[in-house]
């Protein structure tokens, strides 16, 4: 098979022949194969990694940005106190789309008189010149063009228009920013009317740049008038940062969009997700002091608090009600007094669990350990409740009862099936349901050491040994991490895929491994947190080791032997020998590196994170990063170590051997 051309060379072409003007991906991928270059397979795909940001798929066709608002022209009303910054309104804010820094600042002659910086913040976009570049047009209207190499300011009086009175929308400007927006608009359906039509919404951005894909010599005919004047003239109007047609109710929108994000973002049903809602509200109202948020009389307010309890019913539900909450800017504090005031209205029974399974998630978020398991004892005495039998089940796990740990889920209906709530758990209990072997016989002395027979002191509670506990203890501190830790972790594991050059499919495969839960548990501090927060429901001994294991620093190691079932290793920063006995299913090249992370369980030593092949390339940052201890650096240079641009690596290393 033909090598694919340079990657280098692809992009050149492609980005002069956009520069041209827009184009399909096989009209692109028929020019390029024109060309002479060979794309492979995958030319399609092979586009997204040749293109930078200042190209976009827009519709059906690739475009170049800033050939295609090239010589557009745009009304705009200056501030009389500007100073030298122009704020741009929605819609001309697509000037800075792509990514410029700077750009010149041209005369009417296209000559350089200085330059222009944008500046992008969430209050919007603004352009910052050199002193006095508004002075003249203070108080006034003004044009502003984008060319390629740079912005021309003019009066608008100098192009013979009067102050306060810009152009008209031509009828073909018209007709192309409305069909614009009829192709960019997203359909919203609303949750609540299915006969209802779907609320359309698009963004300013995206229509002005698919009406200059579309119909770029017409959008480039005339002056822009104000984004108002322009789409009130084609039946819209515009809302904030969001385009409708003319009469669109923006409430409706605003609570379809939030159903349909929260539904999303917790992977609710419908129903669920009208409850999360409701309860969301009631949570609001009462935080804003609201004397009526759960009813106007004693009756009422019983009614409706049952009503919320038994919202929280579900294991679904209330967890999202708990972390929604948090994500919002809800103290566990504020959510805890909601959880007890409405429980008080609620009083005891069935739809008082779900309330007490939410004032255990916030007492646990409070440091309030106790408090939480107090409160999930009685909310399983009321009701069973998966959540909370689910975190009860936790916190046996965390004291090594797997047996009650396990009693505890099946009480819940928790299967281990259910990928949402308990496979997890499950499978961390399931290697030590088993009772363990019997270590002496019945009449022989305890091997404890209490001088008692074995039949009456440790005959049927026997305890696993804990080296073959430590891979128990280290899945627990991993569930600590994922439940409490989730925002830090996710954010690792994100910035280890990115590195590696990875997209969603990648991050599905590690966010769950070892080699982003150990980046968390020891550069991140996830390990010294769980044991502050379940320190004291630890077996002595596990919180032993696991004290040991916060000394463990993540180390660069050389590869200097590897038998059938050790590792010799080099500590490169320490200049120590290292062995690694029972290592097993693993080849290692000698004279390679690889990073590890080695702590004591017994008399071995062992990486829960694995081997790390580090390319010879990266050594040196590798060695720089490790020294820092930096979270998000540490997770980068993992990922780096994997990227495509140091597989060549792995052989060069290998040769040199």
């Amino acid at each position: 098979m033909a090598a694919v051309s340079s990657l280098d060379e692809i992009g050149a072409r492609a980005q002069e022949l956009l520069r041209e003007g827009p184009r399909t991906p096989a009209e692109l991928v028929a020019a390029l194969t024109a060309s002479g270059l060979r794309l492979g397979a995958d030319a399609t795909d092979l586009l997204f990694e040749v293109l930078d940001d200042e190209h976009a798929p827009i519709g059906d066709r690739w475009v170049h940005l800033p050939s295609a608002l090239h010589g557009s022209r745009w009304w705009i009303d200056v501030p009389a106190d500007a100073d030298d910054a122009l704020v741009l309104d929605h819609g001309v804010d697509v000037l800075t789309w792509f990514p410029w820094e700077r750009t010149a600042l041209l005369d009417g002659d296209g000559a350089t008189i200085g330059d222009v910086r944008a500046e992008r913040a969430a209050a919007g976009t603004r352009l910052v010149g050199p002193s006095g570049w508004l002075t003249a047009v203070a108080g006034r209207a003004a044009v502003l063009e984008y060319r390629c190499d740079g912005v021309v300011l003019t009066a608008a009086a100098d192009l013979g228009y009067a102050d306060g009175m810009p152009p008209e929308p031509a009828a073909a400007l018209a007709t192309a920013m409305r069909e614009a927006f009829d192709h960019e608009a997203e359909p919203i359906e609303s949750p609540y009317t299915s006969d209802d039509e779907p609320l359309l919404v698009a963004e300013p951005g995206i229509t002005f740049v698919r009406a200059f894909t579309d119909a770029g010599e017409v959008l480039r005919s005339q002056v822009l008038p104000p984004i108002d004047r322009l789409v009130d003239a084609v039946g819209l109007e515009r809302h904030e940062h969001l385009l409708g047609p003319r009469g669109t109710d923006w409430g409706a929108l605003a609570t379809s969009q939030r159903f349909h994000a929260l539904k999303s973002h917790h992977d609710l049903s419908d129903d669920q997700t009208s409850m999360l809602m409701m309860l969301l509200g009631a949570s609001a109202a009462v935080r804003d002091g609201d004397p009526d948020a759960l009813g106007e009389d004693d009756e009422e307010r019983r009614t409706n608090a049952q009503g919320l309890g038994r919202m929280l019913g579900g294991p679904a539900v209330c967890r999202a009600f708990v972390h929604e909450s948090i994500e919002r800017g809800r103290t566990p504090d504020e959510v805890l007094r909601f959880a007890e005031l409405v429980l008080a209205h609620a009083g005891e029974g069935p739809s008082a669990s779900g309330l007490l399974a939410v004032q255990a998630e916030c007492l646990d978020l409070l440091d309030r350990t106790p408090e939480a398991i107090t409160a999930l004892e009685r909310a399983v005495s009321l009701a069973p409740h998966p959540r909370a039998h689910v975190m009860l089940a936790g916190f046996a796990a965390d004291r090594g009862d797997a047996a009650e740990s396990a009693r505890l889920l099946r009480a819940g209906g928790v299967r281990p099936d259910d990928e949402r709530l308990g496979a997890g758990l499950w499978a961390e209990l399931q290697p030590f349901l088993a009772r363990p072997k019997a270590t002496a016989g019945r009449n022989d002395p305890c091997p404890c050491g209490s001088g008692r027979k074995y039949k009456a002191c440790h005959l049927g509670r026997e305890v696993v040994p804990l080296a073959d506990r430590a891979a128990w203890l280290y899945r627990k501190a991993s569930r600590f991490v994922a439940e409490h830790l989730g925002g830090e972790h996710g954010g690792l594991a994100m910035a280890l895929v990115d590195a590696a050059g990875g997209g969603p499919e990648l991050l599905s495969q590690v966010i769950d491994t070892e080699l982003v839960y150990d980046v968390t548990l020891d550069e991140a501090g996830g390990l010294r947190r769980f044991l502050e927060r379940r320190g004291s429901l630890l077996p002595d001994d596990e919180r032993e080791l696991a004290s040991l294991w916060l000394l463990a620093d993540r180390g660069l190691y050389r590869v200097d032997d590897q038998g059938r079932d050790h590792l010799v290793l080099t500590d490169l920063a320490a200049e120590q020998p290292v062995r690694i006995d029972h290592v097993r299913g693993m080849r290692l090249d000698v004279g390679s590196h690889v990073m590890a992370r080695l702590v004591q369980v017994g008399p071995d030593l062992v990486s829960f994170f694995g081997y790390v092949p580090v390319p010879s390339r990266l050594l040196d940052e590798v060695a720089d990063v490790l020294a820092n201890g930096d979270a998000d650096d540490v997770a980068e240079v993992i990922g780096r170590c994997f990227a495509p641009e140091y597989q060549d690596d792995w052989l060069d290393d290998t040769l040199d051997v």
